[in-house]
């Protein structure tokens, strides 16, 4: 599932807004009715190059890449543009930057 960064608005407020709406119709599929609100931002480079998080107990998180590249866990990758419904790998998730030139920008989403 990808989003088109096109259709970004410029105000970063904005952008969050219009990124809640689009992941929220996005996952109606897994679960009917349910409305996401944006949790956390990673923004890595050259010297913040991984974090980690943590799944929710009741709701599965979305990650959600802007740009860039990372991996999660050592196992999935995560591309430009890249939704990650957060319920496979377990609750803990290791976010690491892999695309070192320009960075990378990931989203969370509960």
């Amino acid at each position: 599932m990808k989003l088109d960064s096109q259709f970004y608005p410029d105000q970063p407020e904005a952008k969050l807004r219009y990124l809640e709406e689009e992941l929220t119709k996005r996952i109606q599929y897994k679960e009917k009715g349910r409305s996401l609100k944006h949790t956390q931002t990673w923004e890595f480079n050259d010297i913040n190059i991984q974090a980690t998080h943590t799944n929710s107990d009741d709701k599965f998180s979305v990650l959600f890449c802007e740009y860039g590249q990372v991996t999660i866990n050592d196992v999935l990758s995560l591309n430009e543009s890249n939704i990650l419904l957060c319920k496979q790998l377990g609750k803990d998730y290791v976010i690491k930057n892999m695309y070192f030139e320009s960075g990378s920008k990931i989203y969370a989403f509960v």
